[in-house]
């Protein structure tokens, strides 16, 4: 565990003579599921943990019902002849890192819809199949809002300038992240 190999060090450190009263780390996974050896830690920085992903719910940080950060995307256009159908959202605005997942779900997981993939984005168009079957159109017809988890929520989350916060469904406020690194 990262706090164990950090808090090793410290101790060695400080039978030297070094004081380290500082020990910082940074692990959504550490703060998630917290050992009694966490409270020697005086610095946390977790990378998502505010917002937590499909990652953070593989490696089992947390449950789908955790993830805070979703995008939002319509059904735009049906092609049954290739068995697939298309929304309005593509890697601008959901990040493309889950390439390097084997997640079943493909380029995120569609909240409530555990049968469909999103098989493949362009910048700015992702196409969904059926996991299993064949995709029913009339289930989503065009227009149909569809929320979705991204892999990672921090590369998801810095591809937008506003965040929409929602309670039961509704927007109840805007937030505007700080982006860039300068003051």
């Amino acid at each position: 565990m990262t706090a164990t190999r950090l808090l090793e060090f410290s101790d060695k450190l400080e039978k030297e003579g070094i004081d380290c009263p500082v020990k910082s780390m940074g692990s959504t996974p550490s703060c998630s599921l917290p050992a009694e050896i966490m409270s020697r830690i005086t610095e946390f920085h977790p990378g998502n943990y505010v917002f937590y992903d499909l990652q953070q719910y593989y490696i089992g940080s947390c449950t789908l019902d955790d993830i805070a950060c979703t995008v939002i995307a319509r059904v735009i256009g049906h092609y049954p002849d290739r068995g697939h159908m298309v929304m309005d959202c593509g890697w601008t605005a959901l990040d493309n890192q889950s390439q390097m997942s084997k997640c079943v779900t493909g380029h995120g997981c569609i909240v409530g819809e555990p049968n469909l993939r999103i098989d493949s984005m362009t910048q700015e168009l992702g196409k969904i199949s059926a996991i299993n079957g064949k995709l029913d159109y009339e289930k989503y017809p065009i227009g149909t809002i569809l929320r979705i988890y991204p892999w990672h929520a921090c590369a998801t989350a810095s591809l937008h300038e506003v965040y929409h916060i929602l309670s039961d469904g509704a927007i109840v406020d805007q937030w505007r992240p700080v982006k860039w690194w300068s003051a």
